[in-house]
């Protein structure tokens, strides 16, 4: 009896490591990255514009910027721009100075620049040249942008996400039918990446426009929106 227990314990140890090697071994997979993009008009923009003064004294160039600077914060307010929109990016007294280079003698200081940067947002592309156009008037000596947007970027982004998804999976399925396999169950789900426009340049002509006395051409053209997803299926 013992022989025939000893032989009956060892098929079914046998048996046993073929089923629990088949269990560990990982199931196989299919990865598939999906590409989604939505492209549309922008609805706002971001520009930079300031005043830089300079002057003997600091308290000149600063009492110069100043006045310049409310001036030109006064035009935007005018033109509807709300206080939410307008925010203070860089402020700066700096000295400037004279290197004589036949002289050993240390620079000097020779008098002071002020600079004066504000952020605005404006939520009415259709007033954007006009707004570059009457600040510069005002007094504004420094125009940066713009950087045009979208108000509500979440609901673009989701478009994209979807067409991402729907992306790896037309993929994914092509990919099994060719190599004659069947997709299962997904297994994970990430996004790769941001969210960030892909503006086209823009084309303006400051300040010759504004010498004829009409506002500059601002073009918005459309901005790009991309996400992209990674997704596994098992294979069965």
């Amino acid at each position: 009896m013992r022989p025939f227990r000893h032989a009956f314990a060892a098929a079914v140890i046998a048996f046993a490591l073929p089923a629990a090697a088949a269990a560990e071994q990982p199931a196989r997979q299919l990865t598939m990255t999906g590409l989604g993009e939505v492209r549309d008009v922008p609805d706002m923009a971001t520009i930079s514009t300031g005043v830089v003064t300079e002057a003997e004294t600091a308290a000149r160039a600063l009492a110069a910027n100043t006045r310049a600077m409310a001036e030109a914060v006064a035009s935007l307010k005018a033109l509807g721009i709300e206080a939410r929109d307008l925010q203070t990016s860089n402020f700066t007294v700096s000295p400037r100075y004279f290197h004589d280079p036949k002289s050993n003698r240390p620079p000097r200081i020779t008098g002071y620049t002020v600079s004066n940067m504000l952020t605005v947002v404006v939520r009415d592309l259709d007033r954007l040249g006009a707004i570059l156009d009457r600040v510069v008037r005002d007094g504004a000596n420094q125009i940066g942008g713009p950087t045009f947007g979208f108000a509500e970027t979440a609901r673009l982004v989701d478009v994209a996400r979807a067409r991402a998804a729907a992306d790896a999976t037309r993929k994914a399925r092509l990919y099994a039918e060719a190599l004659g396999v069947e997709l299962g169950p997904i297994l994970s789900i990430s996004e790769d990446g941001g969210f960030v426009p892909r503006p086209e340049p823009m084309r303006a002509r400051m300040a010759m426009d504004s010498a004829a006395g009409a506002p500059p051409p601002i073009e918005g053209g459309e901005l790009t929106l991309s996400a992209r997803v990674n997704v596994v299926w098992e294979i069965r």
